[in-house]
């Protein structure tokens, strides 16, 4: 009986199948990753600062990435106040955004961190309301970071404004 079993492990038809099967065996696990791999990847993230100069209380406002994508950010009312409500537009000439966010935060002071998700709209703006709260001091300079989910990247832009209280 152990003679068979070395002929049969000698057999060429043998080492064929095998390398058959560890050939298909290692086709489709590349496949796995080429299908799998990009999903588990970040995509790349690239920030940028509004252009200098720039005031949220004079009209929008853009962070350009380079010549031709940029993220543009509105807020009204102009004269922007604590507990008032804040209309935040967002434009992203260059860029096709699938989802924006804003983020604020204060820059001088920790008050926590106001969240919202603009809605997109056909024009290819996204809009959104947030209101930013009371702080004990008379002015208080927030941050403003926006990002934008695009289909090559993650785009966040960074906009700084003060508030004073009324």
């Amino acid at each position: 009986m152990n003679t068979l079993l070395g002929i049969a492990e000698r057999h060429p038809l043998r080492r064929v199948g095998v390398g058959v099967l560890l050939t298909c065996v290692l086709g489709l696990a590349g496949y796995g990753l080429g299908v799998i791999l990009p999903g588990l990847l970040a995509p790349p993230l690239r920030s940028a600062v509004a252009d200098f100069g720039c005031d949220l209380h004079q009209g929008a406002c853009n962070a350009s990435f380079d010549q031709r994508r940029q993220i543009r950010l509105e807020l009204s009312p102009k004269s922007i106040t604590p507990s008032t409500p804040i209309r935040m537009t967002v434009n992203t000439p260059g860029i096709a955004a699938t989802r924006v966010d804003v983020e604020f935060s204060g820059v001088n002071m920790n008050m926590g961190t106001i969240e919202s998700e603009l809605l997109s709209f056909d024009d290819g703006s996204f809009v959104g309301d947030s209101v930013l709260p009371v702080c004990v001091r008379r002015q208080m300079t927030w941050q403003a970071e926006v990002t934008v989910r695009g289909d090559d990247a993650v785009y966040r832009g960074l906009f700084t404004f003060d508030v004073n209280k009324r």
